[in-house]
């Protein structure tokens, strides 16, 4: 039988952690530098990563285009590594927090 309501997350301190960081990336420019507001863009989840990890900030209008075209032909439209993006974002999140980025 399928679950009809979402499993809730433990940990709360994990969560807020998460939704910290999500706020963190919305605060900057999208990183194709457009002046629109950002939002967090979530890249597939690799096997050195987690979700949270894997967050770029992208303007509307280009994170549409993402899920449009699919990560790796924007990546290759716009000449990104956003995988690498995505990590540098993670680490200078944690060195701005002081906890130290573990990946």
């Amino acid at each position: 039988m399928k679950r009809r309501t979402p499993l809730r997350r433990r940990g709360g301190q994990r969560g807020q952690s998460v939704e910290a960081y999500r706020v963190w990336i919305r605060a900057h420019p999208c990183m194709l530098g457009c002046r629109a507001p950002s939002e967090a863009a979530h890249l597939p989840r690799t096997k050195q990563h987690g979700d949270a990890a894997n967050l770029v900030p992208l303007c509307h209008a280009h994170h549409m285009e993402q899920h449009r075209i699919g990560v790796r032909s924007f990546a290759t439209r716009y000449a990104l590594d956003l995988a690498t993006a995505a990590g540098e974002y993670w680490r200078e999140f944690h060195r701005e927090e002081g906890a130290g980025a573990v990946l």
